[in-house]
């Protein structure tokens, strides 16, 4: 009877050293699986960012190439507002350049929009970054500021504003597309 409770410890002590291994190799096993998927996590959220930075970089390129060479019909339009044919015509090129924009503005120095038909459309978060970029402009003594991209909240429509300055000489406005 004895042999038969020594090989039942000695079967249950081997049960207990392969359960506490096998517990060590999971553990070790699951840590291992936990950073490679942090690491693979990050570098596809990297990924991500440089894509969405290369993105917004084009974007600003291409809003102060739109800027540089409608600087004429968006300057008339600056001093009468109220031209809604040239208005109509900025917005078919704009639509043709940028097929996702949603609205634009053009601003004075303190950066209060000048277009009366886009007011509404300026939300606070909006307004707060086109004074910001306005006091860029004229605090520069370089041609072209990037805006910082934020997100700003609105409903049914999450958005960020792309800026370039419009150049009048005497004095630099910002243009927002919003």
């Amino acid at each position: 009877m004895l042999k038969r409770m020594e090989v039942f410890l000695i079967i249950a002590v081997f049960i207990l050293i392969t359960a506490v291994i096998l517990i060590i190799y999971s553990t070790q096993r699951e840590n291992e699986f936990k950073a490679h998927n942090l690491t693979t996590q990050r570098a596809i959220i990297n990924g991500a960012a440089y894509a969405i930075n290369l993105q917004l970089i084009e974007k600003y390129r291409h809003v102060s190439l739109f800027s540089s060479e409608y600087a004429q019909n968006l300057l008339q339009l600056y001093n009468n507002p109220s031209n809604y044919l040239l208005e109509a015509e900025l917005n078919d090129r704009l639509k043709q350049r940028f097929p996702d924009f949603f609205t634009y503005t053009l601003t004075d120095k303190k950066g209060i929009p000048k277009l009366v038909n886009i007011e509404s459309l300026v939300g606070q978060a909006c307004q707060l970054d086109l004074n910001d970029y306005a006091k860029h402009i004229n605090n520069s003594n370089k041609g072209a500021i990037k805006n910082k991209t934020i997100i700003h909240p609105q409903p049914f429509n999450y958005h960020y504003d792309i800026m370039a300055p419009l150049n009048t000489g005497k004095n630099s406005q910002s243009i927002a597309f919003i």
